[in-house]
């Protein structure tokens, strides 16, 4: 995480970059809910992936991952989230099925979450009123503090800092004085 959204031609290159040296792509999307750039907006590595030509939409090997232990709700406690695999070997595919049927499953909370994650309430349910308030009151302030964060650390001597644009960090660039350098 890095406070910024990244463009779709940006997560190309790395699409790029990953299939050239056979790299499996690690997409940890578990803020895609916090941009706070009206201008931007979260584009999920499955689908840049897939939208690419062949080779690359088919070879590039992908895991994607979401969690409710983050985003805008953040129920760090909850323990919910899932990932995705995308064109992994036939035989990877079933070491990792392998692997996660051997775990405990997650807690009945955390299978909750996810499931309220992946389906949220919609319009004309009896709780979106409440939910679309709720959230939305938390995503204004999250991302009132992200802008109050960049620009305070900004007024820092020696520091600067790039707007916030999703995720809930700032990355400051530290500029030493001379005498230290």
């Amino acid at each position: 995480p890095t406070g910024n959204v990244l463009e779709r031609c940006v997560m190309e290159d790395v699409v790029r970059f990953c299939h050239e040296r056979g790299m499996l792509l690690l997409a940890d999307e578990v803020y895609q809910e916090n941009v706070y750039d009206p201008r931007r907006q979260f584009v999920s590595f499955r689908e840049v992936v897939l939208g690419m030509p062949e080779p690359y939409c088919v070879e590039t090997m992908l895991v994607s991952l979401h969690s409710t232990s983050k985003g805008v709700i953040g129920e760090c406690g909850r323990r919910g989230g899932y990932f995705c695999m995308t064109n992994l070997p036939g035989e990877l595919r079933a070491q990792v099925t392998k692997l996660c049927s051997i775990n405990l499953c997650a807690n009945v909370n955390g299978q909750v979450m996810t499931a309220l994650m992946c389906s949220p309430p919609r319009e004309g349910d009896a709780s979106y009123a409440l939910y679309r308030r709720e959230y939305d009151g938390i995503f204004t302030s999250l991302k009132e503090r992200a802008a109050l964060l960049a620009r305070e650390l900004a007024t820092v001597r020696g520091l600067s800092c790039q707007p916030v644009e999703g995720a809930m960090y700032a990355f400051p660039t530290i500029t030493l004085p001379a005498r230290y350098g």
